[in-house]
């Protein structure tokens, strides 16, 4: 990675995942920021369909802050625009610093099944884990 080339640094992070798919291994990607899902995801076109897992207090559904599309709370959304994603189950919501009310109507419009850390207390992890459908693959945005 260089500092300060964003776009060359994402294109290249694209180029890396695609390479570990065409050989038929499983990328396993540790660390980052809001940033990182996007250009995972983007490898996966050649290898769709992929439903998406977030395990996150946060919706990540803002289209931009302050200028920027591509990290901060939008990767979910940037994810939903992707035709080779397939769907995604987003379990533990609980802040809604990233999330505005037409950002929770969007996600719901795409699709989005969204699991509140709420619902998870009360009714356990194996019940939301039961709403997520089965997938040819999965990828799972696990953020703390």
């Amino acid at each position: 990675m260089e500092p300060g080339q964003y776009q060359e640094n994402m294109r290249r992070a694209t180029e890396v995942v695609r390479a570990i798919l065409r050989h038929g291994a499983i990328p396993i990607i540790l660390g980052g920021d809001h940033s990182v899902p996007i250009p995972v995801l983007r490898a996966y076109e050649a290898f769709g369909p992929i439903f998406v897992v977030q395990i996150d207090a946060h919706l990540d559904w803002r289209d931009e802050v302050n200028g920027v599309r591509e990290g901060l709370s939008s990767p979910m959304r940037r994810a939903s625009e992707m035709p080779w994603v397939s769907g995604m189950a987003q379990i533990g919501l609980r802040g809604v610093g990233s999330g505005r009310q037409q950002e929770f109507d969007d996600a719901r419009a795409y699709g989005s099944i969204l699991v509140t850390a709420r619902e998870v207390h009360e009714h356990g992890a194996t019940a939301a884990l039961q709403r997520i459908p089965a997938a040819e693959r999965y990828y799972r945005n696990l953020r703390r």
